[in-house]
């Protein structure tokens, strides 16, 4: 089982909300939290509105953060 990550502290640069309406009159907005961390370019996550919790989000940061290292990045000859 893997060990516990390191905590990773990361800088929110911009929150942005942007509301949808996938039913008329039902509004339905998403939180779009853009962050810096360390020895990365800035990310993105998406959060609804209503599950943006100072916990959820750190969660949906982190789980972001992982996802991106765990990428191979692709080489190209030009």
């Amino acid at each position: 089982m893997p060990g516990k990550a390191e905590p990773v502290e990361v800088e929110i640069l911009d929150v942005q909300e942007l509301t949808t309406y996938p039913r008329p009159g039902e509004a339905f907005v998403t939180r779009i939290i853009s962050y810096r961390g360390p020895d990365m370019i800035h990310g993105t996550v998406f959060i609804p509105a209503k599950e943006d919790t100072p916990e959820n989000r750190a969660k949906r940061i982190r789980e972001d953060i992982d996802k991106r290292r765990a990428q191979k990045p692709e080489k190209l000859t030009v």
